[in-house]
């Protein structure tokens, strides 16, 4: 049986926790986990969101048991995200997950298609849950959700995928932030056919050229270190395509932050000065660049680029 992290709704209680029960949560789930755990109580605490108490998820249990792809959607026998030849779509379909956020918002899904239709909920994992089986043409659902949880919707005969309209927008993947929804808003979205065989042609594989390799080697370098003072980063996207943006982790691992962020678009993140993040192109996953003041890098973090202490909120462009 596994243990959960003490759950704590406010940075006082966190304060106030003895010295045994963070022992205890670390040995539990890790010292990372509980690191992110705080961090994202200081997240909600600077965005005045902190609404009901977050519970951070449970450890493991080891040794843990294969999968059988009958058992899950998300195998990674059936995971399009692995073969170079899956469409565009499959694999941003894929790629999506959620993120926390306490903002909500009510969408009212429209099956607008001329079949039935499943409507599919990627949790924090990026696994699919199935929220909605055999929607029916001409049938609308409604669902309270958050700005940072994305939906897909299938075929319910053909597993092929449908996509999303939402006030001239479209996409296979719908997310309340990235369609541009209002806070606290009730929306409708329509869900439409879409033929993946008339999708726009795949990018051509870009070729690799010896400042790409070093920038790569460079990124694939950078990895997390503990620390206790934090400061917010603007990230803006300033290039003409969506990136992902991703932190690297205590071991070195990309873990997608926020992904396909549009052109113009800026995502604030509460950060420590000792986390790199690199950006990636959402399409062809080459790496861009951070500017701030005057310093430019694939990799962004706070001391290398010479942000001053204090906790202020600095804006950083991603070119």
């Amino acid at each position: 049986m596994t243990e959960k992290l003490t759950i704590f709704s406010t940075i006082e209680d966190l304060k106030n926790a003895s010295d045994e029960v963070l022992k205890n949560d670390i040995d539990a789930v890790g010292r990372d986990v509980v690191l992110e755990y705080i961090l994202e109580l200081r997240r909600n605490v600077q965005q005045n969101q902190l609404g009901p108490p977050i519970i951070c998820p449970a450890a493991p249990t080891l040794p843990e048991l294969p999968i059988s792809p009958s058992n899950s959607r998300n195998s990674s026998a059936l995971n399009p995200s692995n073969s170079r030849n899956s469409s565009a779509a499959e694999r941003q379909a894929a790629r999506a997950k959620s993120s926390r956020n306490q903002i909500k918002f009510t969408a009212c899904f429209k099956n607008c298609t001329k079949s039935a239709v499943d409507l599919i909920w990627k949790n924090y994992d990026g696994e699919e849950e199935l929220i909605r089986h055999n929607f029916q043409p001409g049938d609308t659902y409604s669902a309270c959700t958050y700005l940072t949880h994305p939906y897909i919707a299938k075929d319910s005969a053909t597993q092929n995928l449908r996509s999303f309209l939402y006030d001239s927008t479209t996409s296979v993947v719908f997310e309340g932030l990235n369609f541009g929804v209002p806070q606290c808003a009730v929306v409708t979205v329509s869900i439409c056919e879409m033929d993946l065989k008339q999708e726009e042609p795949e990018l051509p594989e870009p070729s690799c050229s010896k400042q790409d390799m070093e920038e790569e080697k460079l990124a694939s370098k950078s990895k997390s270190h503990n620390g206790l003072k934090s400061f917010t980063a603007q990230f803006k996207n300033t290039t003409s395509s969506n990136v992902d943006l991703i932190w690297k982790d205590y071991n070195g691992r990309e873990v997608v932050v926020r992904q396909d962020i549009k052109p113009d678009v800026t995502h604030g993140e509460c950060t420590f000065f000792t986390h790199p993040f690199i950006a990636r192109d959402s399409a062809t996953q080459r790496l861009r660049s951070f500017n701030y003041n005057s310093t430019t890098s694939v990799v962004f973090e706070g001391n290398s680029f010479g942000v001053k202490k204090g906790g202020k909120t600095v804006s950083v462009s991603i070119c």
